[in-house]
């Protein structure tokens, strides 16, 4: 049986990773609102990346024989001032996301839950990619400001690779 605190922090992570998937769709709705259709792709098919993530833990979960509770999901942001400002409330999405990960991984190692510390070494390999794919976006986004042209080229490059 999976440790009770454990569990606890896993179920948040959980509905962290639905809420995410949210967030990017909602995200992807803004840039097909501004006609930007390579990255309202890219972050649909990230959104739907988030909700694997959720699913692996929810098996990981009942795979332990563990009660998973899936809780009311807060609004996601819809409304962005630019694409930089989209990009950067993505970024920093992951970033409290790793901060997550790490502090669920600190309370496992504590209780010896090894078979989840070892599930989510995969998590944590995965935030040190998405946290440099989302830099890297951002400060792209970041570098095409306002100018329709830039954007337009980073839309067509980031439409072209998967999430």
């Amino acid at each position: 049986m999976l440790n009770a605190k454990v569990a606890e922090k896993l179920n948040a992570q959980i509905n962290s990773e639905l809420f995410a998937s949210h967030l990017y769709f909602s995200i992807a709705a803004y840039f097909s609102s501004r006609d930007l259709p390579g990255m309202s792709s890219w972050f649909q098919a990230h959104s739907v990346e988030e909700h694997e993530h959720a699913k692996k833990l929810f098996d990981f979960m009942q795979k332990r024989g563990a009660r998973i509770t899936i809780t009311e999901l807060e609004a996601p942001k819809t409304e962005f001032t630019s694409p930089t400002d989209a990009w950067e409330t993505a970024y920093n999405h992951e970033k409290l996301v790793t901060a997550a990960i790490h502090d669920i991984f600190e309370v496992a190692a504590e209780a010896k839950e090894y078979g989840t510390t070892a599930m989510l070494q995969w998590f944590l390999d995965e935030q040190v990619e998405e946290e440099d794919t989302f830099r890297r976006n951002f400060m792209l986004a970041k570098a095409a400001g306002d100018d329709e042209w830039n954007l337009q080229d980073l839309d067509a490059r980031l439409g072209s690779r998967n999430a």
